[in-house]
């Protein structure tokens, strides 16, 4: 039973992460949605569970995590019942079930350190394989995967280079998602390889031109750094490391970083609009983009400002104002469509890791909190709701265990001087 366990488990982790669900979407079986796909890994899931014993004995931190769905239903119930929010907050409500079945079915069979392997190594995987379709799109700009037809059928290949959507259609969301699983895989991956990883990684990022996604990556690689990750002990390659983030953040925040690829003889690869993009400061972007964001966060704000108790109602942020379309940002979201309560207990999140005294469990919830602030929602894609808590879980799970070894260390320590001075005495 525990090789199954750990067989649906990576496949479950690797599923969801590499955004598959989108492919069977895209061959148009009827009345299949992306959320509807992974139904039956519901039920299998918690059948593993019961039959492992974990069912009835479950850790703190996944008790933790349930007790958090409780009070978010809560507020979504609060929502439903006493906002008029129509059909978008009884199907935006369906997609929140979904969403939390299919976590807290997986975080149920996830009780030891085995399945936690897997599923980190499953989320590794996907982010690999995330990795390698952008760099076959980048390097063959007429490669075409299955998910242009039916999300990009307008889209025109000339034969240069533009933004790369990867697995995750999205640029954004496919920048965000490689450094998130980079992020929580890279702690369980053996150490030899994890700078590799992470630079490999980093390269098909890049090829996204996302801001948010390079700011992402390059806020994981300070994290992955300072909690000794990458060169444990090796003062030289951290500051080395660092640096090369640093002038990375300095090239992109200047615009500068065009002119170093024209020097390179890179720039013919690339389209006038990535070019373009990469040219401009980081902070003064004036961008059709950048100037929609505004206006949808103005647009989300007014929307909280007129009921901030309870929120507008769920999925009425998916068409803001003039510009029609969603807030592009997770906190302006949740506030505008569940009122404080919901950013309350949305928040809440930070409590788990911290209760659990996990430094990389928190470290994770800062750095998922500073992505979804520059991205869509936390319902856009299953891949983001799930990787939020496989993160945190499986994250704390990993300091418990080095915080049960750093005790038995302090404990022998407070042992040994007592036996010394006994032995003096005698």
């Amino acid at each position: 039973m525990q090789k199954i366990a750990l067989f649906v488990i990576f496949t479950t982790a690797f599923a969801i992460t590499a955004n598959l669900h989108i492919y069977v979407q895209t061959l148009r079986l009827g009345g299949i949605y992306a959320f509807h796909v992974f139904l039956p890994v519901i039920p299998v899931q918690f059948f593993l569970a019961l039959a492992l014993g974990h069912l009835f004995k479950l850790d703190r931190v996944t008790r933790l995590y349930l007790l958090w769905w409780t009070f978010f239903f809560l507020v979504i119930a609060m929502s439903i019942i006493f906002v008029d929010g129509g059909t978008n907050a009884l199907a935006e409500a369906q997609r929140y079930s979904i969403v939390a079945a299919i976590s807290l079915s997986f975080l149920t069979v996830v009780q030891n350190r085995s399945l936690a392997i897997a599923a980190a190594y499953g989320i590794a995987c996907s982010t690999l394989l995330a990795a390698g379709i952008s760099f076959a799109e980048f390097l063959n700009p007429d490669f075409t995967m299955i998910v242009d037809q039916r999300y990009e059928h307008d889209k025109i290949k000339e034969g240069v280079v533009g933004r790369i959507g990867g697995l995750y259609v999205n640029p954004n969301a496919n920048a965000r998602l490689m450094a998130l699983g980079m992020f929580v895989s890279c702690f369980f991956l053996p150490q030899k390889y994890r700078l590799i990883f992470c630079a490999f990684v980093g390269c098909a990022v890049f090829t996204t031109v996302s801001r948010s996604g390079i700011v992402t990556w390059a806020f994981a690689m300070v994290m992955l750094t300072a909690l000794g990750q990458l060169a444990p002990g090796k003062i030289v390659t951290k500051a080395i490391g660092l640096s090369a983030v640093a002038i990375l953040a300095v090239l992109l925040s200047t615009g500068a970083l065009p002119k170093l690829l024209e020097s390179a003889g890179l720039d013919e690869f690339m389209s006038p609009k990535m070019t373009e993009r990469l040219s401009s400061n980081f902070f003064t972007q004036e961008d059709g983009s950048t100037n929609s964001r505004k206006d949808l966060a103005v647009y989300a704000i007014d929307m909280f400002a007129d009921n901030p108790i309870l929120g507008a109602g769920l999925g009425q942020s998916t068409e803001l104002g003039e510009v029609g379309l969603g807030s592009h940002n997770t906190m302006l979201q949740i506030a505008s469509e569940t009122g404080t309560l919901g950013l309350v207990v949305y928040l809440c999140l930070f409590l788990i890791p911290l209760s659990q005294k996990s430094v990389k469990g928190t470290a994770f919830m800062l750095l998922y909190t500073l992505s979804s602030m520059f991205g869509h929602g936390l319902m856009h894609l299953p891949t983001l709701a799930f990787i939020l808590p496989a993160g945190i879980v499986l994250l704390c799970k990993l300091d418990q265990r080095v915080n049960k070894s750093s005790g038995r260390r302090r404990r022998r320590k407070m042992i040994r001087p007592a036996h010394a001075r006994s032995a003096l005495t005698t």
